[in-house]
């Protein structure tokens, strides 16, 4: 792992393991704790509701929810109930790219050119694979800058070809030369799930590989791929924030916009599992692990220390964070401690983000670890 600019002394302070502290041993005194923190959060009205799933290999396992998932009809969330998940899906789509690596159907420092021809991307002759899943390719981001949010804002239910989002980035030129800076783009992993499906031996969609590979061996049965607006099964409404009438509901949403980079439905159970399992080294060898999460400094105040589809919080460990319209979900494990958290609220925007990162900290404090200061 590298941390680029980081002292010694800063990485003896980014350290983030220590012990489990006396007097949280006790699995129901874990539990009451939990639930009062996630009670709390809903009370203080920054959220309509929260689910939170802890695993910790020397401790138990916790499944714990607050709040509402449903206003209008007052149905409370219960801690299986499925929610998008945002660009989480950024770690099964690196997976999956790292695992067709390990097959031989790839290699991380391909030209893209050599997988997608058609999609007659400028210096695709330049631009790597790698830098798609590292955000190195300069490539424009077209779900932040170009104007395809509007035609979603005007119909939630519009369905893109990935096609049109990525000639969406091509007109919109170029941020820099593939490879020289980091800047955080969809594009490139839209981009990625095209060669997911060009490269696998069996001619696969993105959604079958991964169900393949990924959902079905690991018992991951409430996490998919969308083909509607629709979230199948028991689900969390999702919920933004309006001047107009305050909290909007905007759980109906074509997820076409956001293949490879965020298209993914899951539960809190299920992203815990796959967190350990990816992260504590059940999904890939490991040489392609490894380079997953060699992670480095990017400068990102979100994404501060990134590898291939996931970075590195001290304190919490590898991951990702999703923030798609009406949900927010941060997904880490710590392979040190053996602890992966993975928190989901059922709205986004800024002001929730904060409440976010308060509850994964309060979760690992309450299970009696240290979280460094940095």
């Amino acid at each position: 792992m590298r941390l680029v600019g980081l002292t010694v002394a800063s990485l003896v302070l980014l350290a983030s393991v220590l012990l489990p502290g006396c007097g949280n041993d006790s699995h129901a005194s874990i539990e009451r704790e939990l639930q009062d923190l996630l009670d709390k959060v809903v009370a203080e009205g920054n959220v309509p509701g929260i689910a939170l799933h802890v695993i910790d290999a020397n401790q138990g396992t916790w499944c714990l929810a607050s709040g509402m998932a449903d206003i209008e009809l007052q149905t409370a969330r219960k801690p299986a109930y499925r929610f998008r998940c945002g660009s989480v899906s950024k770690t099964f789509t690196a997976a999956a790219v790292m695992l067709l690596q390990q097959q031989g159907r790839l290699d991380l420092d391909d030209p893209i050119a050599k997988h997608v021809p058609d999609l007659q991307i400028p210096l695709d002759s330049v631009i790597t694979i790698r830098d798609l899943l590292s955000h190195r390719s300069g490539m424009v981001d077209y779900s932040n800058e170009t104007n395809y949010c509007s035609i979603l804002d005007e119909d939630p239910l519009h369905y893109f070809t990935p096609q049109e989002l990525v000639q969406a980035s091509v007109d919109a030129g170029s941020n820099f030369y593939p490879g020289t800076e980091y800047r955080y783009c969809n594009t490139g992993y839209l981009v990625s799930a095209l060669i997911i499906e060009n490269a696998n031996p069996h001619g696969l969609s993105y959604a079958e590989f991964l169900e393949g590979n990924f959902f079905g061996p690991l018992g991951l049965a409430d996490t998919f791929a969308p083909t509607n607006e629709k979230i199948q099964g028991d689900y969390a409404h999702g919920y933004q924030h309006s001047e107009m009438d305050g909290l909007h509901d905007a759980t109906v949403l074509n997820q076409s916009f956001a293949l490879g980079a965020g298209n993914l439905v899951s539960s809190v159970a299920d992203l815990a599992r796959w967190a350990e399992a990816l992260f504590g080294g059940q999904v890939l060898d490991e040489k392609p692990m490894e380079e997953m999460i060699d992670v480095v400094a990017t400068g990102d105040p979100v994404n501060a220390y990134y590898g291939l589809g996931c970075g590195l919080i001290p304190g919490l460990g590898y991951g990702h964070p999703g923030a798609t319209a009406g949900y927010l979900t941060e997904m880490r494990y710590e392979p040190e401690s053996g602890v992966s958290i993975v928190t989901s609220l059922n709205v986004s925007g800024e002001a929730a983000k904060g409440t976010l990162y308060e509850v994964m900290y309060s979760a690992k404090r309450i299970l009696g670890y240290e979280i460094p200061a940095a």
